[in-house]
């Protein structure tokens, strides 16, 4: 029995406890530990304290086998013996344990790893762990925000892309609601999403985001949306801005003439401009002008009516060559 008390301790992993028993449980496994520490001091005056009695505490901890597992852990309660201090009693701390949640520490940092990393749904997470559904969530939301809020996460990005996803559909009542998606365009990662497609959306984003870090982008791709490009400012007014031909092309009502024998090319699903014979291309995009030529064609001269102007670099696929697009702001 002895040898595999000792095993489980080994196998438990939990530095000052120690293993009294393990018992099989309604479709869970229980693990009875005790705290080991054999002094303590008093945190008010600094008096040793004196040992009164134990508190069980029972929590989730990670997995066995495919098994829940339920820690009883009983811990000690310390009591002050000088008369004029104003702390009588207390229960000591315990390192893997957090003051009222219902896992472990490395429980809840295994939950939101499966949760974030594995992509498994919060439900099977807690019924593999015995927990309701909120239990795994507020683990997730505790252990995943330091490493969502991390600059480490993610980087250095030369290269954000900007655009708005439908989150949720419209209906009776209820308007569409937007999210903006952030990427690295170098990675074709997501990097982050933030609520709403306004411009003050996109500016709150910016402006919590580390000063040093937004300082290193160099080019920011969005659509040719006036939210956008107002939200952009003033926190990246230093990157070149790239409007995105896809979308510059798909937006209903938005394109205007072409001329010169120019043509639209699909490619793997991307709309892209080419132009024929170097010739320079004309659109209008709301009360934004815009001249298209290819890169070794004649540029596009600046219409004298729409002051100031602005070269952007566009990306496209491979097989169409690279284009600039003059954007009066």
């Amino acid at each position: 029995m002895d040898d595999g008390i000792a095993m489980v301790k080994v196998l438990l992993g939990l530095p000052g406890m120690e293993v009294l028993e393990v018992v099989e449980g309604v479709n869970e496994l229980v693990v009875k530990v005790e705290t080991t520490e054999t002094i303590a001091w008093c945190p008010g005056c600094g008096v040793r304290a004196q040992s009164q009695d134990r508190s069980l505490r029972s929590v989730r901890d990670l997995s066995c086998f495919g098994r829940a597992v339920r820690l009883d852990v009983l811990r000690r309660r310390w009591r002050c013996c000088e008369v004029l201090c104003a702390i009588k009693t207390w229960t000591e701390d315990v390192d893997q344990l957090d003051a009222t949640a219902v896992l472990t520490r490395r429980a809840g940092a295994e939950v939101c790893r499966q949760v974030g990393q594995q992509a498994r749904p919060v439900a099977a997470v807690a019924r593999e762990f015995g927990v309701c559904w909120w239990t795994v969530m507020n683990a997730v939301i505790e252990h995943g925000t330091p490493l969502v809020d991390s600059p480490d996460r993610v980087g250095t990005v030369a290269k954000l892309g900007v655009d708005e996803t439908s989150f949720q559909a419209a209906r009776p009542g209820v308007a569409t609601k937007y999210v903006t998606g952030l990427v690295d365009l170098d990675r074709r990662a997501m990097i982050d999403m933030t609520p709403g497609n306004r411009a003050a959306d996109l500016r709150l984003w910016c402006a919590n985001a580390d000063p040093g870090w937004i300082a290193k982008i160099e080019v920011v791709a969005t659509d040719l949306a006036e939210s956008y490009r107002a939200g952009l400012s003033p926190h990246l007014d230093h990157c070149v801005r790239v409007a995105d031909p896809m979308l510059l092309l798909l937006s209903s009502g938005k394109l205007g003439s072409s001329r010169a024998g120019q043509d639209l090319v699909d490619i793997s699903g991307d709309v892209a401009l080419q132009a024929s014979d170097g010739f320079a291309f004309r659109l209008s995009f709301g009360d934004s002008p815009i001249e298209v030529a290819a890169s070794d064609g004649v540029p596009a001269k600046p219409n004298q009516h729409d002051s100031p102007e602005r070269h952007v670099r566009v990306a496209v696929p491979a097989a169409v060559e690279s284009m600039s697009l003059l954007l009066a702001r």
